[in-house]
């Protein structure tokens, strides 16, 4: 049981990990999977930005996957209660998750024009 009031994991797995094990159909594991990408997404965009154009091209791709990825599960999630987009997770890689966690909510540009930007 966590001790976090809202029964959100504190722990900081890698996002890669999470990635890669969540397997499962179920919707827990679809979750998690879908928040993997979306740090994942946001470290590699970050990443790219700060790297020489030379190397920038391969982490921009990753990012584009991984953030297509991310809304293509999200696509498949209920997202009728505030149980539904509760988020799992309160960091990944050091990427601070929102509270709530939808497709709605990810692809607003006003929250995470970064992010959006990737799926153009």
């Amino acid at each position: 049981m966590s001790n976090n009031p809202r029964g959100r994991s504190a722990n900081k797995p890698s996002p890669e990990t999470l990635y890669a094990e969540a397997t499962g159909s179920d919707k827990k594991n679809l979750q998690i999977r879908a928040e993997a990408a979306f740090a994942l997404a946001v470290s590699y965009r970050r990443k790219a930005a700060l790297c020489p154009s030379e190397q920038r091209i391969g982490l921009i791709v990753n990012a584009r996957r991984y953030a297509q990825e991310c809304v293509r599960i999200l696509s498949l999630l209920r997202a009728d209660t505030l149980e539904d987009i509760a988020t799992i997770h309160t960091v990944l890689d050091g990427i601070t998750m929102p509270n709530y966690f939808y497709l709605g909510y990810v692809t607003d540009r006003s929250h995470f024009p970064d992010f959006c930007a990737l799926l153009d």
